[in-house]
């Protein structure tokens, strides 16, 4: 989260400043704070800030990364929060920029007895409850957005550019879930569920698509594909479906 923040703040500044890291105990959590001397951030802008999909930088950016981030702080019981002052917000000599501040539940060890309990969090019984998951894409940014969100769920991801790469994983290794593009080049989606289910015959398979609501369902069913992943896609329905794909997995074993 920090990583991504202090890259949102230099690309708010592109002629230079200041960057400034904060951090400090403020009851039961620990707070952190990026602060930047950019131009700032627009009210109707800020409103949609941490919505999935949302963003500023048109083509070069997926807008994803606060919307991410935004639900790694939910799924460690903490808060993000920003405030900004742009050129209509100031008055001569005020500088302008954009301060986002988290807020980290304390976890055992000293403090002043407000404190957080690991199991209050949701801590998962790891590498029991952990699903490997085989990411095929040729958009990079596509393989980036669900590594982080897969792994953000506590999962491990092997991603793969092309089908062939993909399929070679499959001969060492066991997955849980294996995730493919519908338009990858020289073999698509289709022909690599299908390889798959002739290799891992139990192994579910997720197609990623922007076509979606006009697929056939039985007829992708045909080729070897058990569920849609329809772009743009939401946190929490691909975090729900590997865990779905996992629970499925642990039942097949027992």
């Amino acid at each position: 989260v920090l990583i991504n923040l202090v890259h949102n703040a230099v690309d708010a500044m592109p002629e230079g400043g200041r960057i400034i890291l904060g951090a400090r105990r403020a009851g039961r959590f620990v707070e952190l704070r990026v602060q930047d001397t950019g131009k700032g951030i627009p009210d109707e802008v800020r409103a949609r800030i941490f919505d999935p999909f949302f963003t500023t930088k048109g083509s070069a950016g997926t807008g994803l990364g606060l919307s991410v981030s935004y639900s790694i702080m939910q799924r460690h019981k903490g808060e993000i929060e920003v405030s900004s002052r742009t050129v209509d917000d100031v008055e001569d000599g005020e500088s302008t920029g954009t301060t986002f501040t988290l807020r980290v539940p304390m976890v055992g060890g000293e403090s002043d007895g407000a404190v957080v309990e690991a199991d209050d969090l949701g801590v998962r019984d790891l590498p029991h409850d952990t699903a490997r998951v085989l990411v095929i894409d040729d958009e990079e940014n596509i393989r980036e957005i669900l590594t982080d969100i897969i792994t953000t769920g506590g999962h491990e991801v092997f991603v793969a550019e092309t089908g062939p790469d993909g399929l070679s994983l499959l001969d060492d290794n066991r997955f849980d879930l294996v995730f493919t593009d519908l338009s990858l080049p020289g073999m698509s989606g289709y022909d690599v569920a299908e390889q798959v289910k002739a290799l891992r015959p139990g192994t579910p398979v997720g197609l990623v698509t922007g076509w979606g609501a006009t697929l056939d369902r039985r007829q992708v069913g045909v080729h070897g594909v058990d569920l849609i992943l329809s772009k743009p896609f939401k946190f929490d329905q691909v975090i729900s479906l590997v865990e779905e794909a996992l629970a499925e997995s642990k039942k097949s074993a027992g």
